[in-house]
């Protein structure tokens, strides 16, 4: 979720085209997004590589990753950006989930001795596009969108104290920016006069749709796991046990991914919740979201594993011609 396209406009701000590829610092507020501080020591790192997807003790001061949370029988709570940094750890949430996620973590807190789990007042701007780097270089921030996605550093842009780590959600190059909620306003303003193109919600969920990210109650629900969401990089199956770890690897193990989240390209608009059908009439999945390109259509949608769904198959959709698609950001086990 981002800045609401009706406020962007009320402030005056150009807002950079929906089709238009990422180029030059496109500006995202991402303030609505969750943000929660886990610390204390070495018992926090235990904590969250027990609790999350990803092998967090491999992760070290100025690292991150994506790692995904889940329930027992590893559905997915949400997928979240850690950060370690040497007070602990920063873990940005999908808006939807922050309570949840927050309320699920301190539940198992009560039993982690020396454990602090915070929801401080925080907000997170995004940069994206080549033009990313100029635009941080006037403040003195290194060049660093060709380290590791989830590499961090604390610096100071527009004197205020600013996270900025590689990396935007989406797999293209650009930054994620967090800092106090107090100072937002002046971060924001200093990158509009350095010259960011302000984009609004409408952009972002067009983007992470063509990107293939999965987003919380779209794709993102208690009906799927992290497998079958095309979250591999966010999950360790050889770390030892975590919530939901034996579920995930038995699936890995015998095979028994029951569907997998795929792209569709479409030549006409279709409702969300379609079925997808092969050509011989079958059902072979769900529509879970969808966006407009020019003169065409691209959306994600589950697709069952018994199905065999690849890149190219034809299909159809509300009785439209459709095929089946790889997207960027999902990677799946071989």
């Amino acid at each position: 979720m981002a800045q609401p396209q009706a406020a962007l406009e009320r402030e005056n701000l150009p807002l950079f085209p929906l089709e238009a590829k990422p180029s030059g610092g496109v500006l995202i507020d991402h303030s609505a997004w969750g943000c929660l501080q886990i610390s204390g020591e070495s018992v926090a790192q235990e904590f969250l590589h027990n609790q999350s997807t990803q092998n967090i003790k491999a992760i070290g001061i100025g690292e991150g990753c994506y790692t995904a949370f889940v329930n027992a029988t590893a559905q997915i709570l949400d997928l979240t950006s850690l950060y370690a940094t040497a007070g602990g750890y920063w873990l940005v949430t999908s808006p939807p989930r922050t309570a949840i996620l927050y309320q699920h973590l301190a539940r198992f807190a009560l039993f982690t001795k020396g454990v602090s789990i915070t929801q401080p007042a925080m907000s997170m701007l995004r940069l994206i596009g080549e033009g990313t780097d100029a635009l941080l270089q006037r403040w003195g921030i290194p060049l660093m969108v060709t380290d590791p996605e989830h590499n961090h550093g604390n610096y100071v842009l527009a004197d205020r104290p600013v996270l900025v780590a590689v990396g935007n959600g989406l797999g293209l190059p650009g930054y994620t920016l967090l800092m106090a909620a107090e100072h937002r306003q002046s971060v924001w303003q200093a990158l509009l006069a350095a010259g960011a193109t302000v984009a609004g919600g409408e952009w972002w969920e067009h983007w992470r749709i063509r990107q293939g990210r999965p987003a919380a109650d779209q794709e993102l629900t208690l009906d799927y796991n992290p497998l079958e969401a095309g979250l591999w990089r966010a999950i360790a199956l050889d770390k030892g046990c975590y919530i939901g770890q034996e579920v995930l690897a038995k699936q890995v193990t015998y095979h028994r991914i029951r569907q997998k989240l795929w792209g569709i390209h479409l030549s006409c608009e279709v409702p969300v919740g379609s079925q997808v059908m092969t050509q011989q009439g079958e059902k072979l999945g769900l529509l879970t979201s969808l966006t407009a390109l020019p003169k065409e259509w691209v959306g994600l949608a589950y697709l069952r594993s018994k199905g065999d769904p690849y890149a190219g198959m034809p299909v159809e959709v509300e009785g439209a011609p459709a095929y089946v698609m790889e997207m960027p950001f999902l990677s799946y086990p071989a």
